[in-house]
Parts: structure tokens; C-alpha cells; sequence
């Protein structure tokens, strides 16, 4: 949300992000290696069937108020993740409903003061009844399945417009598709290693998110509206 914050002009921006996103990803690479490592190095093998393995290793280190200042922390990360998503989701959907034409039309509906109103109440409603329908760890393998599933469109755009005409250049990654064939190969190996129920869970919102595009796509077709990406430019 705020990348381009603070930048006075392009040339400033194009210096800065990519040493700010390097950074930002090789510091969180590093913190997670040392919560694991350490967490292994202090629950060995019986790491693998705690529910919580982080929070185990603390009480095994701090007794139970390690293991309460480790639920803690989790709760307090989780929450802000909820809060941001909370916020982005409605605002994301509408934008590609109403700016980019990528999402059915109802989604981009907004009130006078500008919020997002159906993508708002439908977010809510899938949210619910993802509380109510399933536990708290299987809510929390949800979050880290979809953020494993949304890298894969990532890594395939990465292959496949690379050398797009319509699209800008941008950096080339050293070893040709060396680097994204590898990326998707222990993607593909991380969403299978998630349980079956899960999966299954994945493909059947897959399958129900086709059919409604499909409709939306026929409807825009019927009344003459055109995507963001129109037939002669897109490159698949």
C-alpha cells in the first residue's frame, strides 16, 4: 500500500524498491529460519505432530508462560492480518470489478461515500461462514494454502509475458526460466503436501469461481463491455 510512498520521482523509485523489496524479503527469510531452526534444534522430531510447533517449543524452553507469550504473539500477527485483509479484500475486488473489468460487475458497486458495499457484505459472508463452517487450524491452513495458490499465476505470468509487447520490460532474471521453473516446481510440492480435505476445498472454490466468471464473461459479451485486456492483446 505504500511502495510509492514517499519517492519524489521515477528514477527514485526504480533505485529504491527493488533494494527495499530485496531487503524486506531476505530479513523475513532470515527471522523465519531462525524460529525454525531454533524450534527444531529444541522439540527434535516430536516437532511433527504438534499443532502448534512454535508455542510446543517455547513451553519446552519457558514452561507454560512460554507457551502463553508464543500463543500471544500468533494471535496478535493473525489479527493483524485479518485487519489488513479486512480492508484490502473489499477494496481489491472492486477495483478489478469496475477499473480492470477482471471481476463480475456487481463487485464494483460502491455507496456515495465511496465504499465498496457488495464486495464488503460478500467478503463478510465468506468469511463467516469459513468460521463457523471449520476450526482454527484449519482456518489458519486456508491462509497459507491461498498465499502458496496466488504465487502460481505469479510465477506462470513471469514465464509467459516476460517479452509481452504491451506489457513494460522490467528486470531479467539471471538463468533464463532457471529461477520460475524452479519457484513453481516447490510451489506445486508445498500445495500438495497441504491435506486432501484441503485441496478439495481449493479446486471446488476454483471450479465455483470459473462458473461465475464464465456467466460474467457472457454477460459483458452480451451487453458489449469489454475486460481491461481486450481479445487482440491477450496473450494466451
Amino acid at each position: 500500500m505504500f511502495a510509492n510512498c514517499g519517492f519524489q520521482n521515477e528514477e527514485s523509485r526504480k533505485k529504491t524498491l527493488p533494494k527495499a523489496l530485496i531487503s524486506v524479503l531476505l530479513t523475513s527469510a532470515t527471522l523465519y529460519l531462525i524460529v525454525q531452526f531454533a524450534a527444531i534444534g529444541v522439540s527434535g522430531p516430536r516437532l511433527a505432530g504438534e499443532n502448534v510447533p512454535v508455542a510446543a517449543s517455547f513451553f519446552r524452553i519457558a514452561g507454560t508462560i512460554g507457551y502463553d507469550l508464543a500463543l500471544a504473539g500468533m494471535l496478535i500477527s493473525i489479527l493483524g492480518v485479518a485487519l489488513s485483509v479486512s480492508f484490502s479484500t473489499p477494496t481489491i475486488a472492486s477495483s478489478l470489478a469496475s477499473e480492470h473489468q477482471l471481476l463480475p460487475r456487481m463487485l464494483g458497486h460502491q455507496n456515495k461515500r465511496g465504499v465498496p458495499v457488495a464486495s464488503l457484505l460478500i467478503s463478510c459472508a465468506v468469511c463467516a461462514l469459513m468460521l463457523f463452517a471449520g476450526n482454527y487450524l484449519f482456518l489458519a491452513s486456508c491462509i497459507v494454502f491461498t498465499s502458496f495458490v496466488q504465487y502460481v499465476p505469479t510465477i506462470v505470468a513471469t514465464i509467459k509475458l516476460r517479452n509481452h509487447s504491451k506489457l513494460p520490460q522490467g528486470f531479467k532474471l539471471p538463468g533464463g526460466l532457471t529461477i520460475p521453473v524452479i519457484a513453481l516446481m516447490v510451489t506445486a510440492y508445498l500445495i500438495l503436501s497441504f491435506s486432501l480435505e484441503l485441496i478439495i476445498a481449493g479446486v471446488i472454490v476454483l471450479v465455483l469461481s470459473g462458473i461465475w466468471y464464465f456467466y460474467d464473461d457472457r454477460d459483458r459479451q452480451a451487453n458489449g463491455l469489454e475486460r481491461d485486456i481486450a481479445e487482440k492483446d491477450r496473450p494466451f
